[in-house]
């Protein structure tokens, strides 16, 4: 008889129904379409230039002939280290992934650098539980004076998993005007995009918008007439279904277009509408050439010059927490990161947390790629530096999902045709992504899971060439989860409530003692491969257990557990002392630690350690009586830990009082990476549901499940994974 399931959910469920919601209400008006171009083999051609280039594209048919040179960090971490999410039954768009396997030409390419998860929203929301995909100082650097200390060293070659098939690039938009500068939708699902006004042929533009696969290609918004735009920039606002964009209305301004209301035509031609929102002003006679929103849509980064007569301009890059804008001047608001002369930068974009930022810098008669710190603007690292040893540009950069590629474009010279490279945030890793002579790639932007990405490119052999929308596979998606189940641990007795060590190899369990058929237990172990299965700790006797929960803290080679020896209470195991039985009932010994007093006639029925190992929760409840009992989940630092009583201790993250919540308790707890939020599972109607609760102040952020509520489901034992953006659990 099956009695569970384990099931992974993520814990950004929100995401669904805000997804749902924009595309819902976006109705679909008819773009005009001509048949894909093909390019001469018969494929369907791939490939972006430049943002909109001023009335003369560059057209130039000579090839690239200058490749970027990377500069590599060897102290920097290793980019092909990743985790794998789980294999859920969800668009590929929308899963979380690892880090796979680069595909594209053979040029060697790895990289690494941590992206931090992005914070919890702030409202409860129930949802039904779908998985789901679920990151100042004012002294700039002179981009045409690099710090001294910044390293031009010769890239460390990196050696690279051969790629399973060369990137065919698809064609994702045919209407007869250009379509330029794609940004997908991190909810996945949308790639918003510049479209030409109808029987223009070339700026301003409106904004379009068609799904990855090519299908529904529609207009967003729309400018008052033909020759006044509203899009110049697109960057979406995390998963707010907001996007920003570079209006040149009247007043030219940086806007905030809710795409919920889409399809829109905006009328008025200075100021706020029941759409767009006027987030910073751009003063007349000034100029507004760079946007870019981190994705977890918190910090937004702009660029503003003074006038339009390049001798004189100033030009300033700025950031702001995107809830502090509300039309101020670009101008005069936000944190200068960098000042520049008369050479403007080409693109920037942020790290998912804005922890840093990339930026095409002009150097020598080119531009190269800038790694520099988010909240001061200084250069921690030149990532390339072919802009000033051979003119080359590299330009447009865009920041991988989990903060550790980059994607850009480099053409030779202003007028040369551009190639889509991906580069290491460390340094290393260059591959170029399709070597294309006769087409101009630009303005590349990543796919929500990090494997493709969206560009827009121009065929120079046609007819009539101009500019589409294309997407090509940068990394080969994540292998599937293996879902077969295998016994690592076996015996008479019954082995329970496994903990993976965070080092990897080992697994702890409860094991019954020898002659005993079910509790209470002491403490085994077992690799992972299912070899070597031993036990760590035994009681005194076959009537005393020292095992209850078991967590490991952090990679310490500690094990907290729940021991009922003598006095009950928390204990913290010193693992490397194993094999080791304990006799001492009523205090520490040689590898035992009590960490947390239960007092007599009280109980302890839940424990969890952060996986950094700092924090610890646990549940307490005064009396074993169940019709009166008070029971509260209390959170603390490890190091503060020292044998005080359970139920004195700590900061209250939950309570719950039998007399009038009932007499169930809760069914586990664990603590998010980041340990600013944690997932509980409670009662609710005759089911558990699974909530995601602020480790603070203890207030619910959302309600990840509602089976337990509506049909008695009991949603038990969650654990937040490693990255943060799942939950696995058991239900029954």
């Amino acid at each position: 008889m099956k009695y569970f399931t384990i099931v992974f959910i993520s814990i950004t469920l929100l995401a669904v129904l805000g997804c749902s919601a924009v595309e819902q209400a976006i109705d679909e008006i008819p773009i005009p379409t001509r048949p894909a171009t093909a390019s001469p083999s018969g494929e369907a051609v791939v490939s972006p230039t430049a943002i909109p280039q001023s009335p003369a594209d560059p057209d130039s048919s000579t090839p690239q002939e200058q490749q970027p040179t990377a500069v590599a960090d060897p102290t920097a971490p290793d980019p092909q280290q990743a985790t794998t999410a789980p294999d859920v039954a969800v668009s590929p768009v929308d899963q979380p992934t690892a880090t796979p396997e680069p595909t594209g030409s053979d040029t060697p390419s790895p990289t690494a650098s941590p992206a931090d998860p992005s914070a919890p929203d702030s409202t409860v929301t129930e949802a039904t539980p779908t998985p789901v995909v679920e990151p100042e100082p004012k002294n700039p650097a002179d981009p045409s004076t690099p710090d001294s200390t910044v390293s031009r060293a010769t890239p460390v070659p990196v050696v690279e998993p051969e790629p399973e098939a060369p990137a065919v690039p698809r064609q994702i938009t045919t209407s007869p005007g250009d379509e330029l500068d794609p940004a997908w939708d991190p909810r996945g699902g949308t790639i918003a995009y510049m479209t030409t006004k109808p029987g223009a042929t070339a700026r301003p533009h409106d904004i379009a918008a068609v799904n990855p696969d090519g299908t529904n290609q529609r207009v967003l918004a729309t400018g008052p007439n033909r020759d006044i735009g509203l899009s110049g920039e697109l960057f979406w606002v995390g998963e707010t279904g907001l996007l920003m964009t570079n209006e040149r209305i009247s007043g030219h301004s940086y806007m905030t277009f809710d795409t919920a209301k889409a399809p829109f035509n905006r009328t008025a031609s200075n100021g706020d509408d029941a759409a767009f929102t006027r987030s910073l002003v751009i003063p007349g006679g000034m100029g507004g050439d760079g946007l870019s929103v981190s994705r977890n849509g918190k910090t937004v980064m702009w660029t503003i010059r003074t006038s339009h007569n390049q001798a004189t301009w100033v030009v300033t890059v700025r950031s702001s927490d995107f809830e502090a804008l509300s039309g101020q001047s670009a101008n005069g608001f936000g944190n200068v990161l960098l000042t520049e002369g008369r050479d403007i930068n080409r693109g920037f974009s942020m790290a998912p947390d804005a922890g840093f930022f990339v930026i095409s810098v002009k150097d020598g008669d080119g531009y190269d790629l800038s790694l520099r710190d988010g909240p001061s603007g200084k250069e921690l690292r030149r990532l390339t530096t072919t802009g000033v040893s051979s003119g080359v540009h590299n330009r447009y950069p865009d920041v991988s999902p989990d903060g550790k590629w980059v994607i850009f474009q480099t053409q030779q010279g202003p007028d040369g045709r551009g190639d889509i490279y991906i580069l290491g945030v460390d340094g290393t890793g260059m591959r170029q992504i399709r070597d294309t002579p006769d087409i101009s790639e630009d303005r590349p932007s990543w796919s929500p899971d990090g494997t493709e990405a969206a560009y827009h490119a121009k065929v120079h052999n046609t007819q009539v060439p101009n500019w589409d929308i294309y997407a090509i596979r940068v990394f080969a998606p994540a292998p599937a989860a293996n879902r077969e189940a295998r016994a690592l641990a076996a015996g008479p007795g019954e082995q329970l409530d496994p903990s993976w060590d965070p080092r990897g190899g080992i697994i702890a369990f409860l094991t019954t003692k020898p002659g005993a058929t079910q509790r209470p237990w002491d403490i085994g172990a077992v690799n992972s491969d299912g070899s070597s299965q031993r036990v760590l700790a035994t009681g005194p006797n076959r009537d005393i257990g020292i095992g209850g929960e078991l967590s490991w803290v952090g990679k310490t080679g500690l094990l907290m557990s729940n021991e009922r020896i003598g006095v009950h209470s928390y204990t913290t195991f010193d693992t490397s002392k194993a094999p080791f039985n304990r006799v001492n009932t009523g205090g520490n010994d040689a590898a035992f630690t009590r960490s947390l007093v239960i007092s007599g006639g009280q109980g302890g029925d839940g424990l969890a350690v952060s996986r950094d190992g700092k924090f610890v929760m646990w549940m307490v409840r005064n009396s074993h009586n169940p019709a009166s009992y008070v029971n509260t989940v209390r959170i603390a630092l490890v190091s503060d830990i020292k044998g005080q009583p359970a139920d004195a201790f700590g900061t209250v993250v939950h309570t719950h009082k039998a007399a009038a919540d009932g007499p169930d308790l809760n069914r586990g707890f664990s603590i998010a990476p980041d340990n600013k939020s944690f997932v509980i599972s409670l009662k609710t109607g005759k089911g558990y549901d699974l909530f995601a609760k602020d480790t603070s102040p203890g207030q619910t952020i959302r309600r990840l499940t509602t089976n337990g509520e509506a049909d008695g489901v009991l949603n038990h034992y969650p654990d937040v994974s490693p990255d943060g953006k799942w939950v696995a659990f058991s239900v029954r």
